[in-house]
């Protein structure tokens, strides 16, 4: 079993990895629907863990902070590289 300290940086790290191997996926089949469920998801859960800093009070609001700062940031920026590579990609090799 990992301890916290490793398990604050291996979330972030798969959370990154996916992201980044999901929407490469996507963007490498040039997938409009498939980025755009992604990007809803992403979406979703983010403003989720907004409404939950916003509305929740004292020591439980790091919770949700820590849902932003450590899955949905390396998500949402792992997901913008891996589309726009996968996409560029495509057109690289279509236009050969």
């Amino acid at each position: 079993m990992l301890s916290e300290g490793a398990m604050l940086i291996v979330t972030p790290v798969i959370a990154f990895v996916v992201a980044v191997g999901l929407a490469f996926w996507m963007g490498r089949r040039q997938s409009r629907l498939g980025l755009w469920v992604l990007a809803v998801v992403w979406l979703v859960f983010t403003l989720a863990m907004i409404f939950g800093v916003n509305t929740i009070n004292g020591w439980d609001r790091v919770l949700y902070m820590l849902g932003l700062i450590i899955v949905s940031c390396p998500a949402g920026l792992g997901a913008l590289i891996g589309a726009s590579l996968g996409w560029r990609r495509k057109e690289k090799t279509s236009h050969v």
